[in-house]
């Protein structure tokens, strides 16, 4: 909390730094603070503020302050910001909601793609990131056995319920592990690995990507198939600093039916880090119009250039087998998406693999 609202409003990139000394300043204090899970900075004003105040005063030996101390005003639960907790790492608005806000992803029919994928490759699969299931039941349905690996409990509960409502046939072929697609141990060997909807993206580090690959190398039967979904670096969203995020819509809440908008607060992109931490902001409210949850979440993913990519493959034991835009197939492109099919193993082949149709 700072009792300066302009160093507020620029940290916060609502208000210009015109300084240029002032402006490399205020970037390394952005860089520092995206090395952080979570961080939030709100303005207090001195009013708000009189403890600091008296506390200043003792250390320099003013009489009155001790009778400042005592006259302090106790701040209440709404003058305390919000507290912005890791993306999907408890339950609440976010994770409620995420089904109804990704109907479609970018980059198009993943769903078909994986399908496609699994009827040549063969099961049994491994889906690094499988979130409340999305692609998983689609893939246990076309008669597939998966296994789902995910860090956040609460999104493998919603998950867990989906699967309870399948036929036995169905659930029975379905697994879920709680745990971090840096480091796993499945129990098992699988043909093909999916890694869906950007979810490699959330290891923040080059070693936790290395580590990721190779957990995976060994997890994979020999010549099996590993596909993973970046997003392509666009340079002109990824400039250093503060940068006010977009409003992302509303959706209706599945269970009780209120409005939950969505908006990203802030965006802080550290380029040396290859980092980009969004500030996102649930709420809830009731058709009269009361507000009745306020909710703030912490994004944090790691971009990853083509070519590093590629060497990132090379370096665990994959041999790249193809390289697209989409799910339709379409070749690499600036700015849309990367879509990696590798396989296990040096063996070549030469025919493209996975195509639309």
């Amino acid at each position: 909390m700072l009792d300066s609202l302009l160093v507020v409003e620029q940290l916060s990139g609502r208000w210009k730094v015109k300084e240029p000394r002032l402006r490399v300043l205020r970037d390394e204090v952005l860089i520092r603070l995206s090395r952080f899970r979570a961080w939030t900075i709100r303005h207090e004003p001195r009013v708000m503020n009189r403890a600091a105040d008296a506390l200043a005063n003792l250390a320099l030996d003013d009489p009155a302050a001790a009778d400042a101390v005592e006259a302090v005003r106790r701040p209440t639960l709404a003058d305390r910001p919000l507290q912005a907790r890791e993306f999907y790492s408890e339950g609440g608005l976010n994770i409620e909601t995420y089904d109804a806000r990704h109907e479609g992803i970018p980059g198009g029919d993943d769903v078909g793609f994986y399908v496609r994928a699994a009827r040549e490759v063969g099961g049994p699969i491994l889906e690094l990131g499988v979130g409340t299931g999305r692609v998983a039941l689609e893939l246990a349905q076309a008669g597939f056995n998966v296994v789902g690996l995910d860090r956040s409990a609460a999104m493998l509960a919603i998950a867990e319920k989906k699967r309870e409502r399948l036929s036995s046939p169905v659930a029975a072929r379905l697994r879920w592990i709680e745990g971090d697609m840096a480091g796993f141990e499945a129990g098992d060997r699988f043909s093909l690995v999916i890694a869906p909807f950007r979810s490699f993206m959330s290891l923040t580090t080059p070693s936790g990507q290395r580590q990721a690959l190779e957990s995976v190398h060994r997890h994979l039967r020999p010549g099996g198939v590993l596909i993973v979904q970046l997003f392509d670096p666009l340079l002109e969203l990824l400039a250093p600093g503060s940068h006010p995020g977009p409003a992302r819509g509303s959706v209706s809440h599945p269970a009780t039916g209120n409005e939950v908008a969505v908006r990203v607060v802030e965006r802080v992109n550290d380029p040396l880090a290859q980092l980009l931490r969004e500030r996102w902001h649930f709420t809830e409210t009731e058709r009269s119009g009361r507000v009745v949850r306020e909710e703030e979440e912490i994004l944090t993913l790691r971009w990853t250039y083509r070519y590093e990519m590629r060497y990132l493959l090379e370096l665990a034991g994959f041999e790249r087998l193809e390289e697209y835009s989409d799910f339709a197939g379409s070749p690499p492109a600036y700015g849309k998406e990367q879509v990696w099919v590798a396989r296990r193993g040096s063996a070549k082949r030469d025919e493209r693999l996975f195509e639309k149709g």
